[in-house]
Formats: structure tokens, C-alpha cells, sequence
């Protein structure tokens, strides 16, 4: 890749040119499991391509490499064009603070790029930034940057085509773009629309050749035979030309061909198997599907469902857990606290890894894991290309059949997945401190919560008992280290306007889990829990959820869960309640508030939700005749007349200018009409009954 090929068949790639003399774009492609994100990854840490890039950008400039990689995005957020965009800005501004005045320059005079009242960036605030980024003379700068997989981008291919070739034309700035070879990316990138392109299967040949005879010719049966007719040459040679540049095809054929190979088997019958094996991945994964043995289907169907609807890959514990769910569903909820040694873990490595390698072939793998790898393994797929396939919804559809084994029930992964956090819970071997083990512990919570989230929606049922023990077994966990409960260990959000002094609770956490059918029940069994709850009020927990997660859960943090709104209100919350540990903000005035500071959010869902909540508090009686006061930055010549100690605080004064806070005075309509409009304030004027005397129209002015 670096240095071209002297093979004259083998066409140059121009990379080491590029790196070293050329600007904009250079694009490589190839099909899925050809090793594009592997050699992307090399190229964005290898530290040759960063000695090449300083020729590029001369001796005395600073280089900036930034990298990011669609595949390992989790959430829809982090697939968008507003996760790519604030990603690459925070490695640019991580690596280059000083460019924060320059490209974030109204956050930066809020004070607010990283702090306490930062809001939500929006989409045409990132594109401002980049365009500052692209347009702003930076001398002794240079940036290049690599973004892997393209095609996995959620939106049109066109969206971000546009934006990157824009951004790629800038002085200083190139990107070296990776992707499957589909149409749009092709039209874009062909050559002479940027500077220089690699169509991977083109180059990987040789690889390819030294990967196949590395692992024949380490197979005793293999070379045996290869010295005793030479036209298993030939036949090496033939699942070489048959790869066309897929590695993980080859990998695949490779390992089923030697699975297979007797003491006596002749190149022929080899060659018979070759020739029955799928030259694509996606009929390739079907046939290894296929040939699950009958008897062992349903464990076989559960172990993938599992590992598909897991929010994060799993400890081969949850798979020890899985087959005991197997033979005894909700196992979990009769299970003793019993902690899992980490020799315990060790055995396990080797016991799932066969059983799984046993149901599932070669589809799925245990690696070592991220936390601890002595103790810590776990369980993914063999290549994400392996989930698209048993995502599709045909495929989906027969793994729940499979799973559900004629059952008049069918099988449900959440709720398998439920039981099995339990029980992981209940084997937790937690330091001495509760402190040492937060991570593990809320990660293992958050995703427990989500599932439940997913199996209340699916099944219409709270699970009142499995929460119940949850919150039982981390309480005795945390009683030697804690004065409080347990919920109180997570940290808050950045800055103190979220810190709940130690006043949090389970029935909050669930609040903000969206556990719509769980505290229905407790209200319903406990009234008083509404009132009870010191610090914040539940309604304000579920207008403004911040949880801080180790887990990276497939939601939003904007959300809010209009029908906990709803709930909250139906069972007697007061949206005029004060919150004394906010100086006695009501709860009203908090969330318009949030939405304020929020209010440039592109995302019309969130806004819409916004909107349906703000609405409802009003039916419920919230304070129509608000008033709110809060500060806007304003700057002034250090000559003006104006009055400082108008002031809250001055900010700053640099060349003849003073920047200060100024109060100002918002009502609740002037904050619903610019977040919404005229339209919408019109229709919270519909929804207004007749009897009051209030108007919304009295408050708008029309000049």
C-alpha cells in the first residue's frame, strides 16, 4: 500500500504520492469482508503514513490526524451526519484548543463549548464551525483525516458526499475516505473527482496467497499430501482466484476445507467441496446456518438472537447464564448472590468458547475483552457483515422460530437478556469500595434497564420482580460503602445544575429508564412515592433525563418519554411544584428552560415531543403567567456609558471591549413561540378552556 508493487499486473495505488504531495480526497473501496476497516485502521496509526504526512504539510507544521469509524458507531446519533461532524470537531478542537475562540466563537463567548450550560450542537452550528474550519487562514496547521464506512452512514450517501468534498477542497485539509464500492460513492470519487482511488481487490491477491498457504502449510495433512501430488498446487491456487480479494471468504473456506480433511482425502474430493461452496458471504453465512444440527437449533437461534439485541458485546458469562435461561426460564430470579471468581471466568473462556463454536461455527468468536484481559472475555461476531445478515428480517424471522422451538410463546431476547443481567448481577465480584467497580455496575444496570424498557413495550408487562431484586442485590452490595442508596454513586452530568445532593432514588432511575408500566404499578400500590421523592420532583426527572452511562445505549439523551409525562401528571404531579434545590424553580420553569437552551436542536421529533409535553402541563394547570429571568451575552466599547453593574459579572475585556451577562426577562410564550413558532402557540391557545381568561394572542406582540 505504501510502496507500490514491482508486479506489473498489479496496478500502482499513488498512496504514498498522495500522502506525501497531493491534497483532497483518496477513496478506497471494496466489498464487505474484503479488510477495508483493517487497513484503514493501520493507516490511521501508522506511524510511516504520519512521517509521509509531514512531508505534506512541511517541517515546521503542526500534522493533525483524526480518524473515525462508522461501524464501530452504536447509536442512530453516532451514525448521522451530526455524530460524524461533532466527532471530527472534538478531536480538532482536543488536539487544537487554541482554534476553540476561532472556530466555536459564540459558544466561546458563552463560555459554554464544554461547560454546564452547553446546549446541544446543531447541524447548521457544526457546519459554521467547519466552514470556519475550511475558510480560516491557519498557517502552520494541517489536517488530514480518515473516516471509515461510509456506506453504514444513516442518511443519503449524497448528504455527506457533498459536505466532505466540500471540506476536502479547503487549504490545509485531506481525508483519505473508505466505503463499498456502491454507485453514489463511485460517481463521487472516480478518478478525476479527487486524487487518487484503491479498489482493494485489485491489491490484495498476494496477501491473499500468503494468508492461504501460511495456514495450509501448517496443517501436517495438508503438506503430506502437497509432496505427494503436485496438483494441490493447483488447487491453492484455485481458492486464491475464487476469494476475488474477500479475506473473510477465504478464511471461511480455509478453516471448513482442513475441518474436513482426512488422512486419506485426494485433491479431487477437495476440489468437490470447493466447488459446492457459495462464492458470496451472504450464501456462505446461509449455508453455515443450514447445517446447525436440527437437535441443537433452538439453543443455536437463542445464542445469536442474544447477541444481536445485546447493547454492547457480552462476557462469556452471559452465555453460561443463556444456557441455564435454556432449561429453566426467569432462572434468575431464584438464584443465589454468588460471586464468579476470576478463575471461575478463566474456565469459563474455554467452556462457552466450544459450546458457542459448537452452535454457532464459525459466525461468532470469543475475543479477550476491554476491562481486565486475564478474566474478561467476550463474545461477538466473526465480522459485523455476519449480523447485517442474521439482522435481515427474513433471517430474524426464522432465528425467533428457531428459538421458539413450537412453544405457544414466543421466545423474547430482552427478556432473556432481563433474567440474564440479573443473574450477572448476582455473580458480580465487586472490590472492596463500591466506588472501584462503578463502571461494571452501571453498565451492567443501564442496559438491564433498557431491555426491561424493551420488554414492557413488547409484552405489555411490568416486571415488577426482577427490578425489585435488582435494586435488593446492589443495596447489599453498596451497604458497607454507602450512606445513601446506591443511585447516588454515578456521577452527575458536566457542571453542578444536575447534582441531585444525594437525594436520587430506584423509583427515579426508573422514571428516567421510561419503565412506563413499572411505576404505574408503584404509584398505583403507593401513592404517596409521588410526593415523597426529596431534591427533584419524578415529572422533572422525566422532562429532564441525564443519566450519565458507561453504556452506550441505541437512544437519546433529548427524549423525553411523553407518555411518563403523561403518567406523571394523570397520577397528581404538580407542574408548578418548587424545587428547593434549585432555588425553587418550579418544574415548569425548568423544562422551558431546558428546551430554551436547547432550542436550535434540528431533530423535529425531540421537538415535537417537547411541544405534545408542554402542551399537557398546561391542561395540568401549569403557570401561564410564568416569568423567568436569565442572562444574554452582549459586548460593549469600553467607552460606553452603559451601566456595569446592570451586570451580573463581566466576562472579559480584551481590545477595547467588555463582554457581560445582561438579565433578561422571558415569559412562558415568548419561550414557546421561539422554540415553536406561531403555529404552535396557536394551538396551545385551541386547547385553553373557555372559562379563563387567559389569552396567548394578548401576549404577542405584533408590531
Amino acid at each position: 500500500m505504501l510502496e507500490d508493487s514491482k508486479d506489473p499486473a498489479m496496478p500502482p495505488t499513488g498512496f504514498k504520492d498522495w500522502l506525501q504531495n497531493k491534497n483532497n480526497i483518496y477513496w478506497i473501496s471494496g466489498k464487505a469482508g474484503s479488510g477495508k476497516s483493517t487497513l484503514m485502521k493501520f493507516l490511521a496509526e501508522d506511524q510511516s503514513v504520519s512521517q509521509y504526512l509531514q512531508d505534506w504539510a512541511g517541517p515546521s507544521a503542526r500534522l493533525v490526524l483524526i480518524s473515525w469509524f462508522f461501524w464501530a458507531a452504536v447509536s442512530p446519533m453516532q451514525r448521522s451526519k451530526e455524530g460524524l461532524f461533532q466527532s471530527l470537531l472534538f478531536q480538532i478542537l482536543r488536539r487544537c484548543p487554541d482554534l476553540i475562540p476561532i472556530v466555536c466563537k459564540s459558544r466561546w463567548e458563552e463560555d459554554s463549548v464544554y461547560g454546564e450550560k452547553s446546549s446541544p450542537w446543531t447541524l447548521e452550528e457544526l457546519d459554521d464551525a467547519f466552514d470556519t474550519v475550511a475558510n480560516q487562514p491557519m498557517p502552520g496547521i494541517r489536517f488530514c483525516m480518515f473516516i471509515d464506512g461510509l456506506d453504514e452512514y444513516d442518511g443519503l450517501p449524497t448528504d455527506i458526499i457533498d459536505r466532505l468534498q466540500l471540506l476536502a477542497k479547503a487549504e490545509g485539509i485531506k481525508m483519505c475516505l473508505a466505503s463499498r464500492p456502491w454507485v453514489p460513492f463511485r460517481d463521487a470519487f472516480a478518478e478525476g473527482n479527487c486524487d487518487g482511488s484503491l479498489l482493494l481487490e485489485k491489491h490484495t491477491k498476494r496477501d491473499i496467497e500468503r494468508f492461504v498457504k501460511d495456514i495450509l502449510e501448517k496443517d501436517r495433512r495438508f503438506t503430506l499430501a502437497e509432496r505427494k501430488d503436485k496438483s494441490y498446487r493447483l488447487f491453492v491456487d484455485e481458492v486464491i482466484e475464487r476469494a476475488l480479494g474477500v479475506f473473510l471468504w477465504v478464511y471461511l473456506v480455509v478453516n471448513e476445507l482442513l475441518l474436513g480433511l482426512g488422512e486419506r482425502n485426494k485433491v479431487e474430493d477437495l476440489q468437490a467441496k470447493l466447488d459446492a461452496m457459495p462464492s458470496d458471504l451472504e450464501s456462505y453465512f446461509q449455508r453455515i446456518f443450514d447445517r446447525v444440527d436440527k437437535a441443537h437449533r433452538t439453543e443455536s437461534a437463542k445464542v445469536f438472537l442474544l447477541t444481536i439485541h445485546a447493547v454492547q458485546p457480552l462476557s462469556v458469562a452471559y452465555y453460561h447464564y443463556l444456557e441455564k435461561e435454556h432449561r429453566e426460564p426467569g432462572f434468575a430470579l431464584e438464584a443465589a448472590i454468588e460471586p464468579m471468581s476470576p478463575a471461575e471466568l478463566r474456565h469459563l473462556r474455554e467452556d462457552v468458547g466450544d459450546r458457542i463454536n459448537f452452535l454457532c461455527k464459525d459466525l461468532l468468536e470469543v475475543n479477550e475483552g476491554f476491562i481486565d484481559r486475564r478474566t474478561d472475555y467476550q463474545v461477538d461476531f466473526l465480522h459485523r457483515t455476519v449480523r447485517e445478515f442474521l439482522m435481515e428480517k427474513e433471517m430474524h424471522q426464522e432465528l425467533v422460530r428457531r428459538a421458539t422451538d413450537n412453544g405457544t410463546t414466543t421466545w423474547n431476547a430482552h427478556q432473556a437478556l432481563c433474567y440474564i443481567e440479573l443473574a450477572r448481577a448476582k455473580s458480580l465480584s465487586l472490590k472492596s469500595g463500591i466506588q472501584k467497580s462503578l463502571n461494571v455496575l452501571f453498565s451492567l444496570v443501564d442496559a438491564l434497564m433498557f431491555y426491561v424498557h424493551e420488554v414492557e413495550i413488547e409484552q405489555e408487562e411490568p416486571q415488577t420482580r426482577l427490578l425489585e431484586q435488582l435494586d435488593r442485590v446492589i443495596s447489599d452490595y453498596a451497604d458497607n460503602d454507602m450512606a445513601y442508596h446506591w443511585t447516588n454513586a454515578r456521577d452527575p452530568p458536566t457542571g453542578s445544575c444536575f447534582d441531585e445532593h444525594t437525594y436520587n432514588s430506584f423509583l427515579a432511575l426508573t422514571v428516567q429508564s421510561r419503565l412506563i408500566l413499572y411505576v404505574s404499578q408503584k404509584l398505583d400500590s403507593k401513592p404517596r412515592l409521588l410526593s415523597a421523592k426529596k431534591g427533584r420532583p419524578l415529572l422533572d426527572c422525566a422532562l429532564r433525563p441525564n443519566i450519565v452511562t458507561p453504556t452506550r445505549l441505541p437512544q437519546l439523551v433529548e427524549f423525553i418519554d411523553f407518555n411518563m409525562v403523561r403518567l406523571l401528571l394523570n397520577k397528581g404531579a404538580n407542574p408548578n411544584e418548587k424545587v428547593p434545590i434549585y432555588g425553587n424553580i418550579t418544574v415548569w420553569a425548568l423544562f422551558l428552560l431546558s428546551c430554551y437552551e436547547k432550542k436550535d436542536i434540528q431533530n423535529l421529533q425531540v421537538k415535537e415531543t417537547w411541544f405534545k409535553a408542554a402542551e399537557l402541563m398546561i391542561r395540568n394547570g401549569a403557570d401561564r403567567n410564568l416569568k423567568l429571568e436569565t442572562t444574554r451575552r452582549e459586548v460593549f466599547a469600553n467607552d460606553s456609558k452603559m451601566d456595569l453593574k446592570t451586570a451580573k459579572y463581566e466576562k472579559k475585556v480584551t481590545r477595547g471591549l467588555t463582554e457581560v451577562d445582561v438579565p433578561v426577562e422571558l415569559t412562558a410564550v415568548s419561550i414557546l413561540k421561539e422554540i415553536f413558532g406561531n403555529d404552535k402557540i396557536a394551538e396551545i391557545e385551541a386547547i385553553v378552556p373557555e372559562a379563563t381568561s387567559w389569552s396567548v394572542w394578548s401576549w404577542i406582540p405584533w408590531t
